[in-house]
C-alpha cells in the first residue's frame, strides 16, 4: 500500500520551531521497513 502524503518535511521552519529543521514526520499509523 503506498500513501503518498503519509511523510513530510520542514526545510525551512519559523524560527521559534529551528529543532525541526530538516526532519521528517510521519502520519500516524505509518510502519517504516527496511
Amino acid at each position: 500500500e503506498l500513501n503518498a502524503d503519509a511523510a513530510w518535511y520542514y526545510p525551512d521552519p519559523k524560527p521559534e520551531a529551528e529543532e525541526i529543521k530538516d526532519r521528517v514526520a510521519f502520519w500516524k499509523g505509518v510502519k517504516v521497513e527496511a
